[in-house]
């Protein structure tokens, strides 16, 4: 078993009797579900039964906030997460190479958001892009369909390669969708600008079906992709950190 926290393997402790994290002293279940809270680790991660753990993993965010219970969700999504895959397909891009770094920054810094969960999708693009209409019968998207319901607040993170300069995307620090809800995407742009970000804004692609899926079932949805180089930078926190305070801010504006 593997932390998840720290990524370091997890023993089965006999004196504690518990799977046991020597390096960062977390404990875990069976299902890698943490037994001791930990500030490094504020939320927990499941999988649905009956399900390999390379198919998805699901989770939400652990609130100590009694007094806003918000009544819609906030769902996060990474459906190309996937990049423990071979050479080849990492360098053309059959993973997003930073999504899951981004979401996990924005789930940092959401701060126990209350009512918010995220999926990430674990399999191979090569095989299923879960973010294509053909996936919706895969476990990730069903999962996600399951949740979905009208008046959520829907992010869907990706990241793409600085290398790549097929198109102009290079030039821009993030890239962003609109998909019916100009003014939660502008609210994000706007946060962003103000930290000295630069964001190209987009028409919603019929292509991300994900987002498209959840905009037909009544969610506030944004498609939005972080470029890689944030991260070879040190710029990428910043960046999670502004599209955290925006959609907070965004929540409690709508359904405060």
């Amino acid at each position: 078993m593997e932390c998840l926290a720290c990524r370091n393997n997890v023993a089965y402790d006999i004196n504690r009797k518990e799977n046991y994290c020597g390096k960062c002293g977390l404990s875990f279940t069976e299902d890698k579900i943490p037994i001791t809270y930990d500030s490094r680790f504020p939320y927990r991660r499941v999988r649905r039964n009956g399900e390999p753990t390379s198919s998805y993993q699901a989770g939400e965010l652990m609130s100590k906030n009694p007094e806003y219970n918000p009544a819609n969700q906030l769902i996060l999504t990474c459906p190309h997460a996937q990049c423990n895959i071979p050479k080849e397909e990492y360098d053309i891009h059959l993973c997003d190479w930073i999504a899951e770094d981004a979401l996990n920054g924005i789930i940092k810094h959401l701060d126990n958001e209350p009512n918010t969960i995220f999926f990430i999708g674990r399999d191979r693009r090569a095989e299923w892009d879960l973010n294509r209409t053909r996936s919706r019968i895969r476990p990730f998207r069903e999962a996600v369909a399951e949740k979905v319901g009208k008046g959520d607040i829907h992010l869907d993170v990706h990241s793409y390669p600085h290398t790549d300069k097929t198109d102009n995307w290079y030039e821009y620090d993030l890239v962003i969708f609109v998909h019916g809800n100009e003014k939660m995407v502008f609210d994000i742009v706007d946060e962003l600008k103000s930290e000295d970000y630069t964001v190209l804004v987009l028409p919603a692609d019929k292509i991300n079906d994900v987002a498209n899926h959840c905009t037909e079932m009544g969610a506030a949805s944004t498609l939005i992709e972080f470029n890689s180089e944030l991260k070879e930078t040190g710029r990428l926190d910043g960046a999670c950190k502004a599209v955290a305070k925006a959609v907070k801010h965004y929540r409690r504006g709508v359904h405060g």
